[in-house]
């Protein structure tokens, strides 16, 4: 006799979906808006104080390090753990981070800035991969399948659209309520996207998909083989390789452009 096997299927209405997507959205805006903001406002204050051009890219340098040191044991706590219960982590560090910086930056004056700011962007950087890979891991808990295409579309949009009036509204912000302002601006932005979060269910299946992930501990043997099947997949896929080349060009051009014109414009 066939064993019946259980019903993995999550019901999501529609109306539900609807509701996920425009949350997700608010969300992923606010947070990418003032983040953007937050990492030109830091950049200017670094180049007014150091009149250094590398301190205004210091957040470029330090964001893909350390997403590329996190990468394997990220991907691996998002598969062990529900994703909620991550990302409530995360947001939860990164305020206590922001409340941290804006105590202690005034302490340091001149280069010495860079040790809190360092600090501060290495838990951003963490928090900010943690963030967006979770909300990708999770698309299938927040909306039905019919709305999971639409939700992706409108996440992305709205992180595009920061991308766009940050730089013009980060100068206008600047130059009205200074540094300081814009420290109190990101942690009110970082409550708000983390309210919206809370309030936005995830539905897991009745079986509870990472009990048997919580019991089973993951060895750095076990990640770094993840890890290689992932790179082995890359290497197989002509389309993979040049989309990163594509992007790797493109990231070197928008970087030195992102800090040379502010470098110019300040001397």
């Amino acid at each position: 006799m066939a064993i019946k096997q259980p019903d993995l299927t999550i019901n999501i209405s529609n109306h539900q979906s609807s509701l996920q997507i425009f949350k997700a959205a608010a969300s992923n805006f606010i947070s990418s808006l003032s983040g953007k903001m937050f990492t030109f406002g830091l950049g200017l204050m670094l180049l007014d104080e150091t009149h250094s051009a590398i301190s205004f890219g210091i957040n470029m340098i330090i964001s893909p390090i350390v997403g590329l040191l996190c990468l394997v044991p990220i991907g691996n706590l998002i598969d062990t753990y529900p994703h909620k219960t991550i990302l409530t982590g995360s947001l939860t560090a990164r305020t206590l981070a922001l409340i941290l910086f804006a105590a202690s930056i005034n302490l340091f004056t001149a280069t010495a800035k860079l040790i809190p700011i360092v600090l501060f962007l290495i838990i951003d950087a963490i928090s900010t991969n943690v963030n967006d890979t979770c909300y990708s891991a999770a698309t299938h808990e927040l909306v039905n399948a019919h709305n999971i295409q639409r939700l992706s579309s409108l996440t992305q949009s709205a992180i595009s659209l920061s991308s766009i009036l940050s730089p013009a509204l980060g100068v206008g912000l600047y130059s009205l309520v200074g540094f300081s302002g814009f420290v109190i601006l990101e942690i009110v932005a970082t409550l708000a996207s983390f309210g919206i979060m809370l309030t936005m269910k995830f539905h897991y299946h009745a079986t509870n998909q990472f009990a048997n992930s919580q019991h089973a501990p993951v060895t750095s043997h076990s990640q770094f083989a993840k890890f290689h099947s992932g790179l082995n997949y890359m290497r197989s896929r002509t389309m993979i390789k040049i989309t990163i080349l594509l992007s790797v060009i493109l990231n070197f051009l928008y970087t030195a452009v992102t800090i040379g014109i502010p470098y110019i414009l300040k001397d």
